[in-house]
């Protein structure tokens, strides 16, 4: 995507002219919104729903899913929503030989003894959670 993702628990970035995809929201604020019907993902603390989808009756895009993530546009210069999370993916805008798609939503990463080795595991992620009290 040529706009920036969201840091630091913030919302995505989307094009400031209307068009592309619409941004990923963040766990404090929402993906940057538009004069758009769509709209870019909220916040977590504000319900974390997904971003509206703009298609004018097409319907060749999604909305976007609970986390935050940003709706699709299907109009004009269209582009894929940015994912929710942590911080939220930036939105996708094709024109102008940019890329189409989304970006991917941040996590929030803390505690001790971290492995952020990147493509360590193949296919979909996984999680561990280890039992260290009584």
């Amino acid at each position: 995507s040529a706009y920036n993702g969201g840091a630091s628990g913030n919302g995505g970035a989307r094009n400031p002219s209307n068009y592309g995809g619409f941004a990923g929201g963040g766990f404090f604020t929402g993906g940057l919104q538009g004069a758009n019907s769509g709209k870019s993902g909220f916040a977590f603390v504000n319900g974390g729903q997904g971003g509206i989808r703009q298609d004018n009756g097409a319907d060749a895009c999604a909305d976007g899913g609970f986390g935050g993530g940003g709706g699709g546009m299907h109009n004009q210069n269209q582009g894929g929503g940015g994912g929710g999370g942590y911080s939220g993916g930036s939105a996708g805008h094709d024109d102008s030989g940019q890329k189409g798609w989304g970006g991917g939503g941040g996590s929030y990463n803390s505690g001790t003894n971290h492995d952020n080795t990147v493509g360590a595991n193949q296919g979909q992620g996984k999680v561990t959670i280890t039992w260290v009290g009584n």
